[in-house]
């Protein structure tokens, strides 16, 4: 019994020691895993005081388009001007909305086209701060993996001061460097915000008189500075430096003070605000007069038709627009002839008959002018006559009548085919006063002649262009409303059109779209002008709106609607135009669904086509309840479908659904 006993006391001994060894292990594992702690921590600690003491910011971010920051550190949180909970309840962490709107654009553009070539990117631009000012920054930027996920690792710092300093270095130095290098010329300064010019002396010595400096340019094209002809070009690229253009020249014809035109080069360069707003513009002007008049004396050579002996089309035009910016107070006519039958003639007997018949026709109505009228032949049958300083109508209706007798009086070889004229007939400047605007309403003075059974002659009446845009389904609907139009001169718009082309003609394609359409509303007096785009065959949306104050927008529930397009085309007419003074007679069919009509409201719509295609209508609504549409408006409505269809034709879908308020 005492044997047992040592035995079961050996045991206990040993459970004891294991026991006892178990202890010490754990306190073991427990000590080395708060050393392990306190180790990480002290990493952690010194890893945050390292990205905290780097003289820029530094943030991760997720691969997104807008920048989602995951991670950054505090010099970043100074530099944009926000705490980490007003970045999230702000800007929901995304750093692409803390960019200064104008940047957006270069900012998408940039760093994801570097992207697209390698893994990395780097690019200036301004940011909004909390205080509301713009402050310049450098955002670079690296891809980067994390457990197995690709991030951007970016850093960005403030260069405000850096861009500041350059600029005023900039201005300096670019302000030297032309009066260096322009000895000869005239040296001017445009303060863009003031509208004003400073000229260097030689100003005087080489206009003849001291320049204009106030409400430039407005002032300087009242004053007929600017040659008429140029007067686009000009507008155009004035536009351009508006808008941000940094350099560039044109070339134009400037007046001395003895009312002589000569030809100049305006070269320039400007210099922007610390915002990037184009601030001054400097330059200088060049006497390029001698080089330009021996250019246009071989230019001369060939402004002649080789059949005819007529004048090109080119060449009359030239002519045309010349005499009437020298003699603007008189009255002058345009004849827009076209040969009916001729191309009978032609295919069915040869062209060397056919050029002999030209001549003929040539020698036939240059005799019916005096020599000192223009004419030209501009197309395969078609010719124009500018006839000048007439002295009453009586005089136009018989030289119309006697041109139209000669022509018909020329013998062909087909016994059964007899050459006939039909003419429009424009007066300046009655029916406008610039050659763009008399052109085309002697266009459909001749379409009004042909459509009546040709060899005869029309003047241009509002009439005659109401009835060519008249519908076929108003017609067939006895909707007459559209002929009561109004009678007063609607004067020349011209100026009007130009001005919605330079605005279309905008890098910003939203804003160019917004502003044309709000210069349509304010133009007509419309309540809403909006533009609609087919996608594919029966589905339509509301791409472009301007609203007045009566109507609310319409574009948020108006996109991606059924609308079959072949249907709809049906109610606009040959030429393009679908109008009505009373819409409410459209509320029950199904394609008008989208336009929500208000009581006695009137439309006028004008398709967009591309390639011969339906793409698309632009049109103005008035809730007034107009019981007429005038010409002026059709053939606006007109141009401004031509320059919409070429933006869509170039705007990508993404763009083009941003809203317009």
């Amino acid at each position: 019994m005492h044997s047992a006993l040592i035995i079961l006391n050996n045991n206990d001994i040993k459970f004891l020691i294991f026991i006892f060894i178990l202890f010490f292990l754990l306190i073991a594992i427990v000590l080395c895993g708060l050393m392990l702690l306190k180790k990480y921590r002290n990493k952690g600690h010194k890893f945050d005081l390292l990205i905290n003491s780097v003289p820029y910011g530094v943030f991760m971010c997720e691969k997104d388009d807008v920048l989602t920051v995951k991670f950054c550190n505090e010099n970043f949180l100074s530099i944009i001007g926000y705490t980490k909970q007003e970045l999230d309840a702000k800007f929901k962490n995304k750093f692409m909305n803390v960019i200064y709107k104008d940047d957006l654009g270069l900012a998408y553009k940039n760093i994801f086209q570097q992207l697209q070539q390698k893994d990395t990117f780097e690019i200036r631009l301004r940011i909004v701060k909390k205080d509301n000012i713009h402050a310049w920054i450098q955002l670079n930027g690296r891809v980067c993996k994390f457990n197995n996920k690709y991030y951007y690792n970016c850093s960005i710092s403030n260069i405000t001061k850096g861009v500041l300093s350059e600029h005023d270095k900039r201005i300096d130095e670019e302000r030297y460097r032309i009066i260096a290098e322009s000895s000869d010329s005239v040296i001017f300064e445009y303060n863009i915000k003031e509208k004003t010019v400073f000229y260097t002396n030689k100003f005087k010595q080489k206009f003849g008189e001291f320049p204009l400096i106030n409400n430039i340019p407005d002032s300087i094209i009242d004053k007929g500075k600017i040659h008429s002809l140029d007067l686009k070009a000009f507008l155009s690229e004035y536009n351009k430096v508006l808008y941000g253009k940094s350099s560039g020249r044109i070339e134009i014809r400037l007046r001395k003070a003895n009312g002589e035109f000569f030809w100049a080069q305006l070269r320039y360069t400007s210099i922007f605000d610390q915002n990037g707003v184009p601030a001054k513009v400097i330059g200088k002007i060049i006497d390029i007069d001698k080089q330009k008049k021996e250019t246009e004396s071989l230019k001369k050579a060939n402004q002649m038709d080789s059949f005819t002996g007529l004048y090109n089309k080119t060449a009359i035009l030239e002519h045309i627009e010349k005499y009437i910016s020298e003699n603007g107070e008189k009255k002058h006519a345009l004849f827009f002839i076209d040969i009916d039958n001729f191309k009978v003639v032609n295919d069915s007997q040869g062209h060397i008959y056919g050029d002999k018949i030209l001549f003929e026709l040539s020698c036939v109505i240059k005799k019916q002018f005096r020599h000192t009228d223009l004419v030209g032949r501009i197309g395969g049958d078609e010719f124009l006559v500018f006839l000048k300083d007439y002295i009453d109508e009586d005089f136009i209706h018989e030289k119309a009548a006697a041109l139209c007798q000669s022509i018909s009086s020329i013998k062909t070889q087909l016994n059964n085919v007899r050459l006939t004229a039909s003419v429009g007939i424009t007066l300046y400047p009655k029916h406008g006063k610039l050659l763009a605007a008399i052109y085309e309403k002697a266009d459909i003075a001749l379409y009004a002649a042909k459509s009546e059974g040709k060899n005869k002659y029309k003047i241009y009446t509002q009439e005659l262009a109401v009835k060519q845009y008249l519908s076929p389904y108003q017609a067939q609907k006895g909707d007459n409303k559209i002929m009561d139009i109004k009678k007063e001169n609607i004067g020349d718009y011209t100026n009007f059109l130009l001005e919605v082309y330079d605005c279309l003609n905008c890098s910003d394609i939203d804003k160019a779209a917004e502003d044309a359409l709000q210069m349509l509303g304010k133009k007509f007096n419309a309540d809403r002008v909006y533009v609609y785009e087919f996608i594919g065959s029966n589905k339509v949306t509301n791409i472009y709106e301007w609203c007045g104050d009566k109507v609310k927008p319409l574009k948020d529930s108006s996109k991606n609607i059924t609308m079959d397009k072949l249907s709809y085309q049906k109610y606009f007419n040959d030429v393009g135009f679908f109008y009505t003074s009373n819409a409410d007679q459209f509320k029950d069919i199904q394609e008008f669904n989208i336009f929500n009509f208000f009581n006695n409201t009137s439309f006028l719509q004008c398709k967009i086509t591309h390639k011969d295609t339906f793409i698309g209508f632009i049109g103005f609504d008035i809730i007034n309840g107009l019981n007429m549409v005038t010409q002026e408006e059709m053939e606006t409505l007109s141009f401004t479908a031509k320059a919409f269809g070429k933006l869509m034709k170039n705007t990508s879908k993404d763009i083009k659904n941003k809203t317009l308020t």
